[in-house]
């Protein structure tokens, strides 16, 4: 009984944030999409961040106007959840390639990803 009580335990601290419902990091879709497409940007901050606070998601494929340490940054409040979520239009004038995205708060980086500009 003891045994199993153990494994069971040890089951259940495997399981990844995500079989929760929450996974915590950055998300983008579509991941490849052409210049002048909207791009939704999502994601889950988990307890590494303030939940009334905002996260900076920065990425060169962003357009500019916002910046963080110089590449272009886009805002997102973070909601009482954790989760934050925002749409942005990738300039027409993109190049095409493959774009590094970013997501910082708190001080400290949580995810990456890369986006492809067809």
């Amino acid at each position: 009984m003891r045994a199993l009580a153990l494994l069971a335990l040890i089951l259940v601290l495997a399981l990844p944030a995500a079989a929760g419902g929450f996974p915590v990091g950055l998300q983008v879709t579509p991941h490849t999409l052409p210049a002048g497409a909207i791009v939704h940007v999502h994601g889950n901050v988990g307890n590494g961040c303030s939940h009334h606070g905002s996260v900076t998601v920065i990425s060169n494929a962003f357009h500019a106007g916002h910046d963080f340490a110089g590449v272009n940054a886009i805002f997102i409040k973070v909601r009482s959840s954790g989760k934050f979520a925002a749409t942005t239009r990738i300039p027409s004038s993109r190049a095409p390639g493959a774009y590094h995205v970013g997501a910082r708060c708190g001080g400290g980086s949580f995810g990456n990803i890369t986006l492809h500009i067809t």
